[in-house]
């Protein structure tokens, strides 16, 4: 059933009268409006906060916003915000979610169009396209920042979370807790406090509170991978750097690749995986293992193995991706959903982070990278060309992007987790 929303009559949100409204509609020429956000061809799930539009242009005074698909339309005169990087609008929530309500999937093309009145000029309007996904993203999504403004934040890196249907919300922020990972049952997390020796293990569940009661576990918690159950985690291997791995690792300790258990930190030796496994992931079954190995020309290439948890072994090796020594190596490998394909980055960072140029020469926090999916059978890369700022991968190959600002857009630090389970068709 069709579903119209209309807020551009005489009790309209900017407070317009109806000529001015009729002039608004009615729209103008392009005006200098350039789209920053969202892209083209966004494809959101449902239960998010609704999206913050942002463009390039004058700053309105009004703006007419029009919403349509199969199934919804919306037609809003409404009050600009000012966004650090120029015009912007908070779309209504109750529109947003009533939006969402109405997907009919991935066929379902919404058409963006907004136009914009500043000094009573009216330009536009800006045309955009999206789909909204038929679920939700299942459970809470975790991450780290070192700039948050959230009161209670503590001194240098929090760890935030954005649970379902809501925003953002500090959850590790007693010290300075960066690193982290999350097992794919959303039962425990592992977080690196500080660059002192180990992490700490933390229980988590839906509706868990901040700041929960952790245990002291072994030594590099960070970017290690959590068994899918929690159960016991994979530590990186330092014999590269990676990301300050090393300094993380206690006078005397162990260099290679060491399997733990969560709940004390016990060494679990005889596993059988290389020790030069660097940044290693489980898939959610917990039946196979990636990993960057430094044994492939020095970091040049993934493997793959089968794992079994009874016994703790790895076996089965198999190299799934080789690059040539002296260019971009891959990096941060992560199994979708069904097990079958691997994301990963592929950079010329020294240590996959922060001390190393990237790809387009920048030195900074993070590496400059691209992001590749990687079959499991076939053992083909190919680049997430869309998400990386091209419509397909001949665009890549010309440099002929979609994006507003090439120039400062593309090759960005990219570090792929992927939720374990898929939703509206979709993996995340």
């Amino acid at each position: 059933m069709q579903v119209l929303l209309d807020q551009t009559g005489m009790d309209n949100p900017a407070g317009l009268a109806a000529a001015d409204v009729q002039a608004l509609l009615a729209g103008g020429p392009p005006g200098g409006l350039q789209w920053l956000y969202p892209y083209d061809e966004t494809v959101f799930p449902r239960g998010m906060l609704a999206p913050t539009l942002m463009w390039n242009g004058p700053a309105p005074d009004a703006v007419y916003v029009h919403i349509q698909s199969q199934f919804f339309e919306y037609k809003g005169v409404l009050k600009p915000g000012t966004a650090p990087g120029g015009p912007s609008l908070d779309l209504p929530q109750d529109v947003w979610d009533k939006a969402g309500q109405q997907s009919a999937g991935s066929a379902d093309v919404y058409t963006l169009e907004v136009s914009t009145r500043a000094a009573g000029s009216v330009a536009g309007p800006m045309v955009a396209h999206f789909k909204i996904a038929q679920a939700t993203i299942k459970g809470s999504i975790y991450y780290n920042t070192y700039s948050t403004k959230l009161p209670g934040a503590a001194v240098g890196g929090n760890v935030l979370r954005i649970p379902p249907g809501g925003g953002a919300e500090l959850f590790l922020s007693t010290t300075c807790n960066g690193c982290h990972s999350v097992s794919a049952d959303g039962s425990r997390m592992l977080s690196q406090v500080g660059l002192v020796v180990g992490g700490s293990s933390f229980p988590i569940a839906v509706g868990s509170t901040a700041n929960p009661m952790g245990t002291s576990v072994g030594p590099r918690t960070a970017f290690a991978a959590l068994y899918p159950d929690g159960s016991k985690y994979l530590s990186t291997s330092v014999e590269i750097e990676v990301a300050r791995a090393f300094l993380t690792q206690g006078a005397g300790g162990p260099q290679e690749a060491t399997l733990y258990d969560s709940n004390t930190g016990a060494v679990i030796a005889g596993t059988g995986i290389p020790t030069g496994a660097l940044m290693p992931n489980f898939s959610v079954d917990g039946t196979q293992l990636v990993f960057n190995d430094n044994a492939i020309d020095m970091a040049h290439g993934l493997a793959v193995m089968a794992y079994d948890t009874a016994t703790n072994k790895a076996s089965g090796y198999r190299m799934l991706t080789h690059e040539d020594a002296g260019t971009t190596r891959p990096a941060w490998p992560f199994f979708l959903p069904d097990g079958k394909a691997v994301i990963f980055i592929r950079t010329d960072a020294t240590d996959f982070s922060g001390s190393g140029a990237g790809l387009a020469g920048q030195v900074g926090l993070a590496p400059a990278s691209d992001l590749y999916v990687v079959d499991l059978a076939s053992g083909k890369s190919t680049m997430l060309a869309q998400a990386m700022g091209f419509r397909t991968q001949a665009d890549a190959d010309s440099g002929k992007s979609y994006l507003p600002f090439p120039q400062d857009e593309l090759h960005h630090s990219y570090f792929p987790t992927v939720s374990p389970v898929a939703a509206g068709g979709y993996f995340w």
